[in-house]
């Protein structure tokens, strides 16, 4: 459901993709998200934008956002997955 609504909101909005997903992260972990504003809901997304997205690419964020944030079982075991699966940069290990 939400990968039909994601994917190409990350598209269009001109995002760097691993720090959008280590940021959902940070959105996953918010407490009391159903009363916090899109704009809160937004903020910790700021970073992974190239350029400043209008008001109307914020409003469908946040829509997102609230609508994902809303329907995650286990907000503390999405977080852990998201930043288990992208990693910031020098915290890969590889074994040669």
């Amino acid at each position: 459901m939400f990968d039909d609504e994601l994917e190409p909101l990350m598209r269009s909005s001109n995002v760097d993709y691993t720090v959008m997903w280590r940021q959902l992260a940070q959105v996953a972990l918010m407490p009391k998200p159903q009363s916090a504003s899109d704009a809160e809901l937004f903020a910790p997304l700021r970073d992974a934008f190239y350029v400043e997205p209008s008001a109307e690419v914020s409003e469908k964020w946040g829509a997102f956002l609230r609508s994902w944030r809303g329907a995650l079982d286990d907000p503390a075991a999405a977080a852990a997955r998201i930043k288990a699966e992208n990693p910031k940069v020098g915290q890969c290990r590889l074994n040669l």
